[in-house]
């Protein structure tokens, strides 16, 4: 359980979509700060998919805007869903 517990702590303190969406910019000092992080619980825990997504996520650009992109996509499926006349199913 603990393990979980620490995956979501590492998760919860770098969310892509707060990066974008608040409009704060992603500095050279937050990706040292979170590649260390990583590092660390990597070290005490192991590899796990998650980890490996943050660390993705910090290290290669191309990924961070598909991620941003499809978070982008995301939220505004889920904003506008309510005012779209989907007819087709009714």
């Amino acid at each position: 359980m603990e393990h979980a517990d620490q995956t979501r702590e590492l998760w919860v303190r770098f969310p892509s979509h707060s990066l974008k969406y608040n409009n704060m910019k992603l500095t050279k000092q937050m990706i040292d700060d979170k590649l260390k992080q990583i590092a660390i619980h990597e070290k005490r825990f192991g590899e796990c998919t998650k980890s490996r997504a943050i660390k993705k996520y910090c290290l290669d650009k191309q990924y961070r805007k598909r991620v941003d992109q499809f978070t982008q996509a995301s939220l505004n499926t889920i904003k506008h869903y309510q005012y779209a006349k989907y007819t087709q199913f009714n």
